[in-house]
């Protein structure tokens, strides 16, 4: 029994640097092949939860325009009283739906993260206050204000993703507005609810429809209603 202990032990070895080499190469090669889909996989999550923010406010104001039977609009002077008008109609009051924790600019913002959008007068009644950490925090999504509730749901756009320039494309990372994926793309909600993805909406001749002529547009401001415009937290979305 002696002998054959003694003789285990004498060919017990460990890696040769040939063959840690050969892991650590395998190792790399593994992660050269995991990393990229681990991080699409990440960027596919980041931007369904955009997308899902806004189908939340898609139906939020479709649920305010066809409150009480009568088809009604938001005529606000900023994006965040468009927010807090649909706050106070629809109760829809939580400012992270227009927040994202991957837009370059709110990831620079160095504020007060908001709980609220608006809230109910201290005292009385009258219209609900903007939360002043909600008015001075920076928005991922661009809205629609005085926008024709007469308008086909399926193609006239109520939300979509800041930075979107009137040609079609999101606006770079260094612009002054800048998409927040830079050129890469970004959502728009439609009224019916659904939203979609683009990179580019000069595609197929246009991936929008003309408010007025129901032909292709690129144009975000065309697929409007007439005197509508497009608000974000800097002010108009378009000139």
């Amino acid at each position: 029994m002696r002998r054959k202990l003694r003789k285990t032990c004498t060919h017990t070895r460990g890696l040769t640097l040939v063959e840690l080499l050969t892991v650590i190469a395998i190792i790399g090669v593994l992660a050269a092949l995991l990393i990229p889909t681990v991080g699409r996989i990440l960027d596919n999550a980041r931007k369904s939860a955009a997308q899902s923010n806004l189908r939340q406010i898609a139906l939020a104001y479709r649920t305010y325009a066809s409150e009480g039977g009568r088809p009604r609009t938001i005529h606000a002077e900023s994006m965040y009283d468009w927010a807090r008008i649909l706050a106070e109609g629809v109760d829809f009051n939580d400012p992270q739906i227009y927040i994202l924790g991957d837009d370059p600019v709110v990831e620079q913002h160095t504020g007060v993260l908001p709980v609220v959008v608006a809230a109910p007068p201290a005292e009385g009644s009258g219209a609900w206050v903007l939360d002043p950490d909600f008015g001075n925090h920076p928005l991922s999504f661009a809205v629609a204000n005085r926008l024709s509730a007469r308008g086909t749901a399926s193609s006239t756009p109520v939300a979509w993703t800041r930075g979107l320039s009137l040609d079609g494309t999101w606006n770079d990372l260094d612009a002054p507005n800048p998409g927040v994926y830079g050129s890469e793309g970004g959502h728009i909600a439609f009224l019916d609810g659904h939203v979609s993805w683009y990179t580019n909406l000069q595609e197929d001749g246009g991936r929008l429809r003309n408010y007025r002529t129901r032909r292709p547009t690129a144009s975000i401001a065309e697929a409007l209603s007439p005197n509508a415009e497009g608000l974000d937290h800097t002010g108009r979305a378009f000139e």
